[in-house]
């Protein structure tokens, strides 16, 4: 197995929660076009699991605008990464030793697509897939880049968040992990 990380796209918000999760349910989300996107927040949480029809997903705050690059070591391993540096060293925060790490839970993928959506936008109104390929969906969205699909193992995946600091103690980077079980 490949155990070499390497950038396969990325996502962009201007704030708030991003959502990660099986393509079938996250296309059920309808972000700011109804109550869907108050119910989250009102969560009043930076990091956890969410329900939509009665499916888990991941709600995972950046903190702040933000362009998440996405990194792949093998089709069932992912690290996202909201740097507060420089976009073109996030492959350094890969490895790095993390810190304040939340266990957040699980989301089960059972359409072979993993659907990362800016959660102000709606999953409703993306265009269906094409191929099996990693996809920058579009359809009528707010904003450029902020949704991404990615073909996955369908199976249970484990998400982690934690923090990247630096010698001196000052945060460097923000991490979500999925890993298959």
């Amino acid at each position: 197995m490949d155990n070499e990380y390497k950038q396969i796209g990325y996502i962009s918000t201007e704030g708030g929660p991003v959502l990660f999760g099986d393509y079938e349910i996250i296309t059920k989300w309808n972000g700011i076009m109804t109550d869907d996107y108050e119910k989250l927040i009102e969560a009043n949480e930076e990091d956890f699991i969410y329900k939509i029809a009665d499916k888990n997903v991941v709600a995972w705050d950046p903190e702040g605008g933000a362009c998440i690059s996405i990194h792949c070591n093998n089709k069932d391993d992912f690290t996202f990464i909201k740097s507060f540096i420089a976009l073109k060293d996030n492959d350094k925060y890969i490895d790095s030793i993390g810190q304040n790490e939340e266990v957040l839970g699980e989301v089960e993928i059972f359409s072979n697509t993993l659907l990362i959506l800016y959660a102000t936008e709606s999953g409703a109104l993306l265009e269906p897939l094409k191929d099996n390929s990693i996809t920058r969906l579009t359809g009528g969205l707010a904003f450029e880049n902020s949704v991404l699909s990615i073909p996955v193992s369908n199976g249970v995946y484990r998400c982690v968040s934690d923090l990247v600091f630096d010698s001196g103690k000052l945060y460097q980077a923000k991490r979500l992990l999925l890993t298959k079980l």
